[in-house]
């Protein structure tokens, strides 16, 4: 040891290990500590000490062998305070994304060197602001906190007293039958296969909402129409979201054809009228042929019956039994087909 005074700092709250070494004499040295003020009494012996003080405090290691005079050497510990760090946020739970408000209201803000916000999900963001806005990105449960430190290299940190608390939303699916939808059948029953949710509406092409859990909803009957559906549910934390599926209404080519009429003007089946459903615009070909092959009658215009005239109306047909033949390309396949048949007149 040697006469002379060194300094050495630490934070508050933190101790300093130091160690006396004293050599010479006759080997048997023993080392006293003292704090200033000096109460004549050692607080502590040994070479390794490790020393707390709250304030700015000196200490003496006294070295002795108990036969030369005791040399004695000092040490003055710095206390460099420790920021106080409080932070708040303006909401602890809420449906993801949330973006939650924090609020650094620590007095010794101004005496930060660096400021740290940790929000518990990796996410680490080096600013010193009394306001922060930050969006989580995902849900869970999240102790935010805030680390400041001094420029003597103290730290002091803030936490939250409760976690940040972010819920999900229903994980929303449903399905139907029958599938697929066909123009002859639109009745539709819809199964809500929809987990974590309590509430729901349905919403069937803005025409119709219901809350009900699995509902059968009949659709127009339009060839190849594409109707939206939207499931909403509601979380038991009042989270909301929404699903929306396209129902597509297919086109079956149908083809009715009676095989008898009465052009009489009775009013009773005066007609010969096929009806078609499924076709293609503009594909539609309807002939009817006498026995010897001769064609009486055709037309491209579905809807169009036959009257029993020929030769554009010149004449009408005798009773008789006529084939006819119908050619029409399907909507749903895009391929032609064509209808044979016969039917008698009667009058």
């Amino acid at each position: 040891m040697q006469d002379g005074q060194d300094l050495f700092e630490i934070c508050e709250n933190n101790c300093a290990d130091i160690e006396a070494i004293a050599t010479g004499g006759n080997g048997n040295i023993t080392i006293d500590w003292f704090q200033v003020p000096f109460n004549n009494q050692p607080f502590t012996q040994g070479t390794n000490v490790s020393l707390c003080p709250f304030i700015n405090t000196t200490y003496y290691a006294v070295a002795s062998d108990g036969c030369s005079e005791s040399i004695a050497d000092s040490i003055e510990i710095i206390v460099r305070s420790t920021l106080v760090v409080f932070i708040e946020s303006d909401t602890l739970e809420g449906c993801f994304p949330l973006a939650v408000t924090f609020y650094n209201l620590s007095p010794q803000f101004a005496d930060a060197f660096t400021c740290s916000w940790n929000f518990d999900n990796g996410d680490i963001f080096n600013l010193c602001e009394d306001t922060l806005i930050y969006a989580y990105p995902g849900f869970g449960e999240f102790f935010a906190s805030l680390t400041f430190t001094s420029e003597y290299g103290c730290v002091g940190s803030d936490t939250l007293d409760a976690p940040i608390v972010i819920y999900g939303y229903p994980e929303i699916n449903f399905t139907w039958e029958p599938q697929p939808v066909s123009v002859l059948d639109t009745k539709v029953e819809f199964t809500n296969l929809t987990q974590g949710g309590v509430s729901y509406n349905w919403n069937f092409y803005n025409a119709l909402t219901t809350p009900i859990s699995n509902p059968v909803y009949e659709f127009p009957a339009i060839d190849q129409a594409i109707f939206k559906v939207c499931l909403e549910s509601i979380s038991q934390f009042g989270c909301i979201d929404t699903v929306c599926k396209d129902i597509f209404i297919e086109s079956v080519l149908s083809v009715f054809v009676p095989n008898t009429f009465t052009p009489d003007e009775d009013g009773l089946n005066d007609v010969f009228l096929p009806v078609v459903f499924g076709e293609k615009f503009g594909s539609y070909i309807f002939r009817i042929f006498d026995r010897w092959g001769n064609e009486v009658f055709t037309t491209n215009e579905v809807g169009k019956a036959w009257t029993g005239n020929a030769m554009a109306g010149e004449y009408y047909v005798q009773n008789d039994v006529y084939a006819w033949r119908i050619e029409v390309e399907s909507l749903q396949e895009g391929k032609i087909r064509v209808f044979e048949g016969i039917v008698t007149i009667l009058r």
